[in-house]
């Protein structure tokens, strides 16, 4: 890996890896209860019949 083109993949390869990261892991600022969602939709499928 002495010639500059190896190098620039492996820039490539890490800049995209630290971007793709960057963007998809985030910190959740809200959370949302899983079981309060599905409670309510039985009750209004209940409600409607």
């Amino acid at each position: 890996m002495d010639d500059v083109n190896g190098w620039l993949i492996v820039l490539a390869f890490l800049l995209g890896l630290l971007l793709t990261s960057a963007l998809m892991i985030r910190r959740v600022t809200r959370e949302v209860p899983a079981g309060g969602a599905v409670e309510s939709e039985t009750q209004q499928q209940g409600e409607e019949t």
